[in-house]
């Protein structure tokens, strides 16, 4: 994979699954095919998570989707054979002990989008929670972020103050050169927004350069996709 990305930024929204919004604009079918090509570059990636949960599920917002995570403490993989939908996410998660439930809820929506659609795409998905002795630890980064949803009187949540200038702040940083110092300056105060840039903090992204290759305004919400590549590649 030395011709390929060193990462990709893709929206952490359930939207970008195929079948959530019945009635999406086909925009957003064709951003979701670029995403789904991005990703086959690479037979694996990894998301870094803060703990590695023993299932990922968007049941909590009505979305019968998930996954099954094989977990071994700090390291965890999602196979495509691992998805589940319907009644087998039912029987799934129904068989997580509280424990188990508990970490599984500290998968952030974007964690959980991102999971599905990477193997959705037929590739490996190995969720790292700083280990350095993980499978794949050299495989590319999959970061999924969320620009604000509170930017526009007509986007799904009310207008906030400010959140178009945050996502054009956390836009800039990715462009180019990355910005770590700003992006880490940006997911403190990224709650004011209803906007979640968490996974970028949990990376190493010192010596990358980014390229936005998609990006798309859906429902007053920026979906942006950014290719990250080291100086050499």
């Amino acid at each position: 994979m030395a011709d390929g990305p060193a990462g990709l930024v893709v929206p952490g929204t359930p939207l970008l699954l195929p079948g959530v919004d019945p009635r999406e604009p086909g925009r957003m079918a064709v951003l979701r095919a670029h995403v789904g090509a991005l990703l086959r570059t690479s037979p694996d990636w990894v998301l870094p998570v803060p703990v590695v949960p023993p299932a990922v599920s968007l049941g909590g917002l009505g979305v019968a989707r998930g996954a099954r995570v094989r977990n071994t403490g700090s390291c965890g993989r999602v196979d495509p054979d691992a998805l589940r939908e319907g009644p087998g996410l039912a029987r799934l998660v129904d068989g997580l002990g509280d424990a188990e439930a508990a970490r599984a809820g500290q998968a952030g929506h974007g964690t959980v989008v991102a999971a599905l659609l990477a193997a959705q795409s037929g590739v490996r998905v190995h969720l790292h929670a700083g280990s350095a002795d993980c499978p794949a630890a050299d495989a590319p980064l999959l970061l999924p972020v969320d620009f604000s949803a509170a930017a526009h009187p007509d986007a799904p949540l009310a207008p906030r103050t400010g959140a178009d200038g945050f996502d054009d702040r956390l836009l800039r940083a990715l462009r180019g050169p990355v910005d770590t110092a700003t992006i880490a300056a940006l997911a403190d105060e990224a709650h004011r927004f209803a906007a979640d840039p968490g996974p970028l903090v949990l990376a190493d992204l010192a010596g990358l350069t980014g390229t936005v290759v998609a990006q798309e305004d859906l429902h007053h919400v920026r979906y942006s996709v950014v290719v990250l590549r080291t100086d050499a590649g």
